[in-house]
């Protein structure tokens, strides 16, 4: 076998393949630790990590062959204070309640600084509004502890091959900056806008409240896809009432499966 320190180089020369590496930033290590065992189980090559100063060190210290494809991110994941990949060592609570979770904080530097990294919020309770913000930010997808070991590898698993196929498309986000020499309504439209690459090139000008819409619109979608079309679960995983569901299906039009989107067999 090949042991894992060899290149990028030396692994293609042998004809071997890169590992699959995921990190797991979360302010227990004992669940980074557990969370990283499952996938380490099917393969993956992981570390864990208690704080975001150790996390933001690593990864800008890691040389571009040994980066993660994958990161499982905890929303309350504590600024400082953390361990790193030992024991861990009086990891902080977060700051307040009024506070931008670390979470969000995190996600637009990570999908800015590092665009091929998949990520997976970490939450303790299911709540739509913040997995409409996570997939609006650039989460992959969003998990509710304590995480089923089958939930998990699926959701890495999609996580990658999505991020792969963005990748390969050249898709990319950025915000748009306001013209302030335009007439005065067109500053204030451009300040709800958001401005997406396609394929490396042009440019497609989408309203901050039709992505949000349609951020929650795939939070939705993927939910109903996991539960096998079971509303009351998918409810209950979404954290809303089955009629709150009901009204937001309709609203997206995702009432039924479509063409596009089958319905899972059995």
């Amino acid at each position: 076998m090949t042991p894992p320190e060899l290149g990028e180089a030396e692994r293609s020369a042998v004809g071997v393949p890169s590992p699959r590496r995921v990190w797991v930033a979360d302010r227990s290590h004992a669940v980074a630790t557990a969370l990283g065992g499952v996938l380490g189980e099917k393969g993956w090559v992981r570390g864990a990590y208690s704080d975001a100063s150790g996390l933001k060190t690593a990864l800008d210290g890691t040389p571009k062959d040994r980066q993660p494809s994958l990161l499982l991110l905890d929303l309350h994941l504590p600024h400082v204070g953390g361990a790193g990949t030992g024991p861990e060592q009086g990891s902080r609570p977060p700051r307040s309640m009024r506070d931008e979770p670390t979470g969000f904080e995190l996600l637009p530097m990570l999908r800015l600084e590092h665009p091929g990294l998949a990520v997976v919020l970490l939450v303790e309770f299911a709540r739509l509004e913040t997995a409409v913000k996570a997939v609006r930010l650039g989460a992959a997808d969003v998990l509710v502890k304590p995480v089923p070991d089958d939930r998990l590898v699926a959701a890495a698993e999609v996580a990658v091959s999505r991020q792969a196929l963005m990748g390969s498309a050249g898709d990319h986000a950025e915000l748009v900056e306001p013209n302030h020499d335009a007439e005065p309504e067109v500053p204030h439209r451009a300040a709800e806008t958001a401005s997406t690459r396609l394929n490396g090139g042009g440019e497609a000008v989408v309203k901050l409240s039709e992505a949000m819409a349609t951020a929650e619109r795939d939070v939705i979608r993927r939910a109903l896809d996991a539960h096998g079309w079971a509303r009351t679960t998918t409810a209950e995983a979404l954290g809303i009432n089955r009629a709150t569901l009901y009204k937001k299906m309709r609203t997206h039009g995702l009432d039924r499966p479509g063409a596009d989107w089958p319905a899972p067999a059995g």
